[in-house]
């Protein structure tokens, strides 16, 4: 479980540091910034989803954040 809260909440530092530097921005993106923060949202979500989940559940929210902080993170 540990792993999961972990990726899940680096996917929410991601979106955290976009949002802010969006709402930053001289001319903000609105509908930039909604698009962010219903993301963020549904990741915080996925962290109560985490918690409850079983170990299959578990082992595709781990797949799952991997591979979408990989994404995001250009890695």
């Amino acid at each position: 479980m540990d792993i999961a809260l972990e990726l899940v909440s680096l996917v929410i530092a991601w979106y955290s540091e976009r949002l802010a530097a969006e709402e930053n921005a001289q001319t903000p993106d609105v509908a930039r910034i909604a698009e962010l923060d219903a993301a963020q949202e549904a990741c915080a979500g996925d962290l109560e989803r985490v918690r409850r989940a079983g170990p299959e559940e578990l082992a595709q929210i781990v797949a799952d954040y991997r591979e979408r902080y990989r994404s995001l993170s250009g890695l």
